[in-house]
């Protein structure tokens, strides 16, 4: 669910972690199954003491624990392990956040955690928790911190991407009707409040746990129920206005979500029809035009999953009519009134409140079919004359993926068969890969954008390939790539390299749209990886940057700084030394330390220029840069400036400037600098002579090299007599 990558552990550390949890997932299961006097007890315990004490080799062990991992100073294992995520989920039942392992714990602490962790968590906590039940049995060495959700938001308005997880983990990982009262206290807490309760709901719906069709809908309405139920104890009032807020939050649910819950609720006996329907009669006219303008935004269309949900929260056409003027206002408020595609997205969203029909989506033979299928299938579940694994087997065979591939291998089929029909074929292929990209299916979208690259290259006959490149182009220049935004944050790593795959496939017309997608995207995962895909078009990807940084927006030129950064060089380093003196300030920063980080004569020679020049604007940003900057490639350019320019005039505060930052970042090159500057003089400038080689001393006595402190010891033995001075007032300093 989270949205931050999280750096790997050392691969020695992991090697321990792993070895460490799979110990402990042994000791456990003998625990468990034996009594404690059988020698199975005893050798898994001294297995997993020894993997302890070299796990604990370096010091204390301290682990952060997530619902199915284990972090070691923020940090994650590159590979899922199974030993590692059952331990952590073992920890997590007790609502352990942090266990941290002691060098020297021996087996009966062992004994004695394991023990406690193969209780009910629910007992456990009963008597006080495992922190306090650990230490009541004296498990020396083993200490565990507890998750108090109770007090998650009296600690903070704002929850924490590691709490939202317990959280939401908290009401997928068990049977809701099992929650206990700290957990419904919280949840309730939740539900009082409109923003968080929205919050919640897409969280929930983002979260990367059961995808079976109603699992996540199922999960969200018994959690709404069980929490309607606890605030019933405080009056008619609380649960109204949670149920005000369940209706509000809808907006910010995906149309596939929302008929989800629609048909949940429409489902015959289903236990979730009144409240399904409590919340959609509280529904109201901004809401329901807030969800129409936050999705047609996000899609830059008005799709048919859209429409469809419309209609299921707003069964009235003269509602939906009614809808329409504020939907125009929250649409202005999302997307820029003056802009060209405002209107156009306005047209689509207005003709879907107006006049929608599903009759263009879903003809009415292919309705009565699937009506019968339908029937067929109910029917199927119901008889007792055939086993039931033969009853699965078959409807298996109607499923959604077994329909949506059938659908693709027949397109595929068509495509290299299809003769007459050709051109509305190829059409065809190519509104059906938008499709799958609105619904996120990137590899079925893959399989339909290879089959049309492998026609275009057959040129079998030469009139299709024209055909089919006439067809992707019309692809590249439509909503393609906002499509693809749209799921690119939450898009696992495996369906990413589907996006770019396909991308390559469909070839450099891409590249424009893709440019503006970028320039308006503030996600970071997501930008990044629109970055990666528009440098993978190299030549194409550097035009497109060249519109970026000539673009009105200030946020268009940020985007093209980072992009010239990603292509480094000496061809980037005019652009960026243009952009240095833009007009914004946020322009100017990132400019700047572009240039730092490229660690280029080329680039060292602009920013000498722009530090030379007292009225250039990006001066400023510049020093201010070079006096906060940590990063080690800035390095060279300070020792540039200390060794190259001199320190007099406008130069002077940045020359003594990086005199003091090369002592920050180090390294032998600063020494060397350092060193060198210490040692010489101007005999016509004693007092300034004096101030650099002060600053210059002062500097060396920071960096915990060997190479600074000799650098001093011999300036304070053989240098000039400034320098001597100054070196031996250091070197007293500890």
């Amino acid at each position: 669910m989270t949205d931050v990558q999280l750096e790997p552990i050392p691969s020695e550390t992991a090697v321990r972690l792993t070895a460490f949890a799979r110990a402990c997932k042994g000791a456990a299961r003998a625990v468990s199954l034996y009594p404690p006097e059988h020698p199975a007890v005893g050798e898994s315990l001294g297995r997993l003491a020894a993997a302890a004490g070299t796990a604990t080799e370096a010091g204390p062990l301290t682990m952060m624990v997530v619902p199915d991992n284990l972090l070691v100073e923020g940090r994650a294992l590159d590979r899922p392990d199974a030993a590692v995520a059952d331990l952590a989920f073992l920890l997590h039942a007790h609502r352990v956040g942090e266990f941290s392992v002691q060098p020297g714990v021996d087996a009966r602490a062992w004994h004695t955690l394991l023990t406690l962790l193969g209780h009910d968590p629910e007992e456990v906590r009963a008597q006080g928790g495992l922190a306090r039940a650990l230490t009541t049995a004296g498990a020396i060495g083993l200490a565990v911190t507890e998750i108090d959700y109770a007090s998650l938001f009296e600690a903070s308005p704002t929850l924490s991407e590691a709490s939202w997880e317990s959280v939401i983990a908290r009401c997928l990982d068990r049977d809701v009707a099992d929650l206990d009262e700290e957990t419904l206290r919280l949840l309730g807490s939740i539900a009082s409040d409109a923003a968080r309760l929205a919050e919640f709901f897409e969280r929930l719906e983002a979260h990367e746990g059961p995808r079976s069709t109603g699992g996540l809908g199922t999960a969200l309405l018994a959690t709404m129920r069980a929490v309607a139920d606890y605030l019933e104890r405080e009056g008619p009032e609380a649960v109204a206005r949670a149920l005000d807020n369940m209706a509000a939050a809808i907006s910010h649910l995906s149309p596939d979500f929302v008929l989800q819950i629609v048909a949940i609720g429409n489902a015959p006996g289903s236990e979730f029809a009144p409240l399904v329907a409590e919340m959609l009669a509280r529904v109201t006219d901004p809401t329901l035009a807030e969800f129409v303008a936050r999705t047609a935004s996000r899609e830059r269309t008005a799709s048919a999953r859209l429409a469809e949900a419309v209609r299921a929260l707003a069964p009235d056409p003269r509602r939906r009519e009614a809808v329409a003027a504020l939907t125009r206002g929250e649409l202005a408020r999302a997307e820029a009134a003056e802009d060209d595609r405002f209107e156009s997205l306005w047209a689509q969203v207005a003709d879907m409140l107006t006049t929608y029909n599903d009759s263009a989506y879903v003809s009415a033979a292919y309705d009565g079919e699937l009506t019968t299928a339908q029937r067929r299938a109910g029917e199927l579940s119901r008889a007792a004359d055939d086993p039931p694994e033969r009853i699965i087997a078959w409807l298996k065979t109607v499923s959604d993926a077994s329909v949506r591939a059938l659908d693709l291998r027949l397109l595929v089929d068509l495509l290299s068969v299809e003769r007459e029909r050709r051109r509305e074929i190829v059409q065809l292929v190519a509104d059906q890969v938008g499709q799958l990209v609105d619904l996120g299916d990137f590899p079925s979208a893959r399989q339909l954008v290879g089959a049309l690259a492998a026609r275009r290259e057959a040129a079998d006959p030469p009139e299709a390939a024209q055909e089919i490149a006439d067809a992707l182009a019309q692809l590249a220049a439509g909503p393609f790539m906002t499509r693809v935004a749209a799921h690119l944050q939450a898009a696992r790593d495996d369906e990413f390299e589907h996006v770019k795959a396909m991308c390559a496939a469909i070839g450099p017309a891409l590249a424009s749209g893709l440019a503006e997608v970028l320039a308006s995207e503030s996600r970071p995962r997501a930008r990044k990886r629109l970055a990666d895909l528009l440098m993978a078009f190299g030549q194409h990807g550097r035009e497109s940057i060249e519109r970026l940084k000539n673009s009105p927006s200030p946020t268009a030129r940020r985007t093209a700084v980072h992009l010239l950064k990603l292509c480094g060089g000496p061809e980037s380093v005019p652009d960026l030394a243009q952009l240095v003196a833009d007009a914004d300030a946020a322009v100017r920063r990132d400019a700047a330390r572009a240039l730092i980080g490229l660690a280029l004569d080329e680039a060292f020679d602009a920013l000498r220029g722009v530090l030379s020049d007292a009225a250039h604007p990006g001066r400023q940003a510049l020093v201010e840069e070079l006096g906060t900057t940590r990063d080690p490639r800035a390095a060279q350019l300070l020792c540039h400036i200390v060794q190259h320019m001199e320190c007099r005039g406008a130069l002077r505060p940045v020359y003594l400037q990086s005199l003091a930052r090369l002592g920050v970042l180090g390294g032998q090159d600063a020494v060397d600098a350092l060193a060198d500057v210490l040692g010489r003089g101007r005999w016509w400038a004693p007092f300034a002579t004096r101030e650099i080689r002060e600053e210059a001393a002062a500097a060396l006595a920071r960096i915990p090299l060997p190479g600074a402190r000799a650098a001093l010891e011999k300036a304070a033995a053989d240098g000039p007599f400034g320098a001597r001075a100054a070196a031996r007032r250091h070197l007293k300093t500890p």
